[in-house]
């Protein structure tokens, strides 16, 4: 459809109109696999995001989300007409779950202190949002380290540190900018190395507190009922399921590295094919929209 016989204050007034019904359509989603899950529509296929993801054909970036927005909707109801209104994204809805979540493990956290930070978060970007979670739970929202191969002799570090840290980290590439022209983190770290093995000295262990990889054993005995369903892949265009019940292993369904957890809900059995092939096909999409947007 074209717009462009719009005039300009005629095509703002048809896109806040999109917006209007786009957030809607959101909420309404969130309404339906909330009575899909209520009605227990999901049991045959061992878990409601299998059941969205068999009979929807949505991925798990689709699903995800919108899956702990429902569940922070049915915590504080006042979710579903921020979420209406567009006053709160889905993606800051998970935000919000998984603080709430990881800060409930330590305490409990009230369903009024629940509605204070979701108003603190109303019309706020992603940036924004992790911002005011980050400052409200400091011990919970801080992000793990990762390191993750992107190529061939390339490895991507990702930390985060504080602003005094920072500062020093300035300092040292001031210091050493005479041997580092391109200012580089990479080149500053190389020249630390080499300065720390020509003279060697005594270090200490520094206690860093890191997730764990490890799946308790409630949750792996839950997850051996349905072993028997075999992969659990979708077969592209057929809709499908694998199958196999050779090697099979258990696979984050939203990525360990990007803070999915060890809970059930977000583990599924696949075959070592499919679950190198997925992690071949999301390194290929991640380094096609890192060109994308280079461009």
């Amino acid at each position: 459809m074209s717009l462009k016989h719009l005039e300009n204050k005629e095509l703002v007034e048809s896109t806040k109109r999109a917006l209007n019904i786009l957030s809607k359509a959101e909420a309404n989603v969130l309404r339906h696999f909330q009575e899909i899950e209520g009605r227990r529509l999901w049991t045959g296929a061992g878990s409601l995001y299998k059941y969205i993801a068999a009979t929807f054909g949505l991925t798990a970036d689709q699903i995800y989300p919108r899956l702990q927005a429902m569940r922070l909707m049915r915590a504080v109801p006042e979710v579903e007409k921020k979420i209406e209104e567009g006053a709160l994204s889905v993606t800051n809805a998970l935000k919000a779950q998984q603080a709430f979540t990881s800060e409930s493990k330590e305490r409990v956290v009230s369903l009024e202190e629940k509605r204070q930070v979701l108003d603190t978060l109303s019309h706020a970007s992603t940036k924004e949002a992790d911002h005011i979670l980050a400052q409200k739970y400091p011990e919970t929202q801080k992000p793990c380290e990762k390191i993750k191969p992107v190529a061939q002799n390339q490895n991507l570090i990702q930390f985060y540190v504080d602003d005094v840290t920072l500062k020093q980290i300035e300092e040292l590439k001031a210091k050493y900018s005479h041997q580092m022209p391109s200012g580089k983190m990479e080149d500053l770290i190389k020249i630390l190395i080499q300065h720390d093995n020509r003279q060697p000295k005594p270090r200490k262990r520094l206690a860093i507190k890191t997730r764990s990889r490890h799946i308790p054993m409630a949750v792996k005995r839950e997850l051996e009922k349905t072993r028997h369903l075999g992969c659990d892949h979708l077969i592209d265009g057929s809709g499908q399921r694998c199958g196999s019940k050779h090697f099979l292993q258990l696979d984050h369904i939203h990525e360990y590295s990007r803070g999915g957890t060890n809970e059930a809900h977000n583990l599924r059995w696949m075959c070592g094919f499919h679950n190198r092939h997925r992690f071949k096909t999301r390194s290929g999409a991640a380094k096609s929209a890192s060109l994308f947007q280079s461009r």
